[in-house]
């Protein structure tokens, strides 16, 4: 009896922790609740889930399995190992184990906001709002499920739904900054810039090691020529981007500081966000009559400086020489269509409604000799599922109408 409320006294000082966001301190208290009381669930998981927030991603998943084995019904094990496989970017492998958890225990609420994160990383928006909303309606009270939701709907371009599930997430959690940064960035697409920063101060109030914070605040205080702290803010933002922290968006970073080292390492940092997982496809490739070029572009529509710089390049090329295909995406380009750019195209490719899985293998498919990414980091582009980090063509390259470097 004795060892049992030593162990449990370690285990509620290690969640002590782990609410403080402690998590070397919390994992060793676990660790040693542990050797009081093995194969306990609920400190196999909360072990798991410290170790994965350390990025120990080997012995996250050595909990989450013993878990698994120790109480093999319990959804938690197979929903921690696919929360595992998406931080590493093995986003089938995550799912397959996530559709284990959820036949497991269809009311498990945390297995479907997970399913959700995964399924928006493949670029399967409609069906990860089915999971988040799943969650929330097992769940009223969670918030984390309703600011993913909002993120979806975000990306989705229906504005006003997400800013209310923004909405609702804050006043189910007015802590959590991620659902202000949501919102903040949605306002921005409204145009409603004074309530934008406000959203994003609250949220560097709250957590301004969040990725990216620092420089949304920073970037819609110059929209508005609000001044107050500039120099402060900006020192603020260089020296944290010189010591590898991602802080800010390297647009915002090339418009207030023109020292190619703190370009250079701002957009290093940023693509990292979405390349850190691309996986190493092989470099064999067919040899075709002629160079085969595929260009990725959401910006292929009249209005846009992309498409004014860039068609008479397309139609340029020798044909005699050049294979041309376009591999397009984008909510404008799904009304227009048909277009000088578009008509000039050997081939064209609409990806808006491929899965990132279904974009790579098509663009494989495709045989490519000279891959190139023309919106860099622009609106609208997709670095984080882009096939041309996955394509074996024996050229790549990414690149933009703007001069910011690609990283």
């Amino acid at each position: 009896m004795q060892q049992f409320e030593e162990a449990k006294r370690l285990f509620l000082k290690g969640l002590d922790y782990q609410q403080e966001n402690l998590l070397t301190e919390a994992e060793a208290m676990f660790e040693r609740s542990l050797r009081l009381i093995p194969d306990r669930p609920s400190t196999l998981l909360n072990l798991s889930l410290v170790q994965l927030g350390q990025g120990k991603m080997v012995e996250a998943k050595v909990a989450a399995e013993r878990l698994s084995c120790v109480d093999p019904d319990n959804a938690a094990g197979p929903t921690q190992i696919g929360a595992i496989y998406l931080k590493q970017g093995l986003y089938d492998l995550a799912l397959s184990a996530l559709m284990k958890a959820i036949k497991k225990d269809p009311h498990y609420y945390e297995a479907h906001n997970v399913c959700g994160n995964v399924l928006r990383q493949l670029n399967r928006l409609d069906d990860a709002l089915v999971h988040f909303d799943k969650a929330l309606t097992l769940n009223p009270a969670y918030a984390t499920a309703c600011s993913n939701g909002g993120n979806v709907l975000l990306e989705l371009r229906r504005f006003d739904e997400a800013l209310a599930r923004f909405d609702r997430a804050i006043l189910l959690d007015p802590q959590d900054a991620a659902a202000h940064f949501g919102r903040g960035s949605v306002l921005i697409e409204l145009q409603r810039l004074d309530e934008a920063l406000i959203a994003y101060e609250k949220c560097v109030a709250l957590k301004p090691d969040l990725g990216g914070v620092l420089g949304a605040a920073f970037g819609v205080a110059n929209r508005l020529c609000s001044w107050k702290d500039y120099y402060r803010n900006l020192r603020t933002i260089i020296e944290a981007t010189l010591l590898g922290k991602d802080v800010c968006n390297p647009f915002v970073v090339m418009m207030n500081c023109d020292d190619p080292r703190v370009q250079l390492e701002s957009s290093q940092i940023f693509s990292k966000r979405f390349f850190s997982s691309a996986r190493k496809m092989g470099e064999k490739r067919a040899q075709h009559s002629r160079i085969r070029i595929g260009y990725f572009s959401s910006d292929f529509w009249t209005q846009h400086p992309m498409y004014q710089c860039f068609t008479g390049v397309v139609e340029s090329h020798n044909r005699e020489q050049f294979e041309i295909v376009g591999l397009t995406h984008g909510p404008m380009l799904r009304k227009n269509m048909k277009n000088r750019i578009i008509d000039s195209l050997d081939r064209h490719i609409d990806m808006n409604s491929f899965s990132a899985t279904e974009a790579v293998e098509v663009a494989r498919e495709l045989e490519l000799d000279i891959a190139v990414d023309l919106n860099g980091y622009t609106h609208f582009s997709r670095p984080d599922d882009l096939p041309l980090k996955f394509h074996p063509a024996a050229f790549r390259a990414s690149s933009s109408c703007k001069p910011v470097w690609a990283g």
